[in-house]
């Protein structure tokens, strides 16, 4: 299942993909399952938006902008209902 390869991707994401521990880029993430999900950035978003409201996993916002890539930041970003999410917390897919 796409959940299962987000699973698998989010801890075999090195630091590049990364901002501490736990935070992995959504952009990072795309690029790793891509070839297998067969979605466009635009479905993976809205369906990470669905599984995190379905608590499958736990989108997070970017607070330290400025200390990030910028491309990763700008690819990443998701905006939801007033919510602004660029990571996938690693520990919380379920």
């Amino acid at each position: 299942s796409a959940l299962a390869l987000v699973r698998e991707a989010v801890h075999h994401i090195g630091p590049e993909g990364r901002y501490g521990d736990q935070k992995v880029f959504i952009s990072a993430v795309y690029r790793a399952v891509a070839p297998e999900i067969g979605m466009t950035m635009a479905e993976f978003k809205s369906w990470l938006l669905d599984r995190n409201r379905n608590n499958d996993l736990v989108l997070a916002r970017a607070d330290l902008v400025g200390a990030m890539d910028r491309s990763l930041v700008r690819d990443s970003e998701i905006e939801d209902r007033g919510a602004t999410f660029h990571f996938i917390l690693a520990d919380s897919v379920r």
